[in-house]
């Protein structure tokens, strides 16, 4: 039972792999199962074993996401500059990672999966853990050295938060004169401003 797990699990992750692979290349609205398939090598059948249609994938790319925060976290961590780093440019500096994350498919994907994630708003918040606990981490630090408005909740910036970052991919993704994702970087310094004790010049200053 083991093996046949393993197997049916590699071949998921080659039908996903595959499918992400040529959203990056050719755009969402571009390729077909059929593509998907025959670019991961599994019978046209297998897909359907996983999978009910390609939109399915979108749900696949929410995980990959939250999976992509936690590793560029993680990485952030291990760098000894980054932990030198005021706690509200942490803050500015993982809600950048956020778009980066959320943009890199580019915007016909994203148009994408920002109609699914409406369609499928009830797994907005199981797929939005590890956003949450990273960022809350942060804000606790930020809170520690008296930095967070003391009149904000962190439920209630968490929200605002993932609300900036998905606003901000699906405004960009819509518009396509728009240059890439980090010209609106900007409104991210806004935000942290905006959550900051207003008598605190440190934060104010990132």
């Amino acid at each position: 039972m083991g093996k046949t797990y393993e197997k049916s699990a590699a071949t998921r992750q080659r039908i996903v792999s595959a499918a992400m692979s040529l959203f990056r290349q050719h755009g969402y609205s571009n390729v077909s199962v059929k593509d998907i398939v025959r670019e991961s090598g599994v019978a046209h059948g297998s897909f359907y074993t996983y999978f009910k249609n390609k939109d399915n994938l979108l749900g696949e790319y929410l995980q990959t996401m939250e999976d992509d925060y936690f590793k560029y976290h993680e990485s952030r961590m291990k760098d000894p500059a980054y932990s030198q780093l005021d706690p509200m440019e942490k803050i500015y500096r993982f809600l950048v990672d956020v778009n980066q994350i959320m943009a890199a498919p580019g915007k016909d994907f994203s148009r994408a999966y920002n109609a699914y994630t409406i369609r499928e708003m009830d797994i907005l918040g199981i797929h939005n853990r590890n956003y949450f606990r990273i960022l809350e981490s942060l804000l606790e630090e930020a809170r520690a050295r008296n930095q967070i408005n003391p009149a904000m909740s962190n439920e209630h910036i968490l929200q605002a938060a993932v609300a900036m970052n998905r606003g901000i991919v699906m405004e960009w993704s819509v518009d396509e004169q728009s240059g890439p994702v980090s010209d609106k970087d900007p409104l991210l310094r806004e935000f942290c401003r905006y959550i900051a004790r207003r008598d605190d010049s440190s934060a104010l200053q990132i």
